[in-house]
């Protein structure tokens, strides 16, 4: 039975995410499963130095490292852990590109996503702000308010009181 529309964490929609592969489509581009045809564009989109830069691979050298990819894509779609797409052009198929959907577990609320994952700091409150007032850890509070103070002695505090 699905939990109610009104939660947060419906585990009916998570569990089903991994039922089949999800194709998501655009005017201009498809989002599909990457299959082992599309070896020879991701060693073209992992070779190029301007790509890895931003992602923690190293440059690819070998073709074989590209099928090492997809290999692992597989595998954590099977297992679970995450959905990785091939972003294709609608008007000629060609695969310019990967995002990837993770599911990230946190362990301390009895497996569901974390509530927050990626949100920023209300409006008009830095992250320092945010910090203290949810509950972290000595060191982290005490740098927080260490950052407070000097943003106000330099007049750049926004919203910290």
């Amino acid at each position: 039975m699905a939990a109610p529309s009104c939660c947060r964490y419906n585990r009916y929609h998570m569990d089903n995410v991994f039922a089949a592969f999800p194709e998501i489509e655009t005017d201009r581009l498809l989002l599909r499963e990457i299959m082992p045809e599309d070896t020879p564009a991701i060693y073209r989109i992992f070779s190029n130095d301007q790509v890895t830069r931003y992602h923690d691979l190293v440059t690819y050298t070998d073709p074989r490292q590209a099928e090492e990819l997809i290999d692992f894509f597989d595998e954590s779609f099977e297992l679970e852990r995450a959905i990785f797409w091939g972003i294709t052009r609608q008007e000629d198929g060609a695969l310019i590109g990967t995002c990837t959907l993770y599911l990230l577990p946190n362990l301390t609320h009895g497996g569901r996503p974390r509530k927050r994952l990626g949100q920023r700091p209300a409006r008009g409150r830095t992250a320092c702000r945010v910090c203290c007032r949810s509950g972290g850890g000595g060191r982290a509070r005490r740098r927080a308010r260490a950052r407070r103070r000097r943003l106000r002695d330099q007049g750049r505090a926004r919203g910290c009181a």
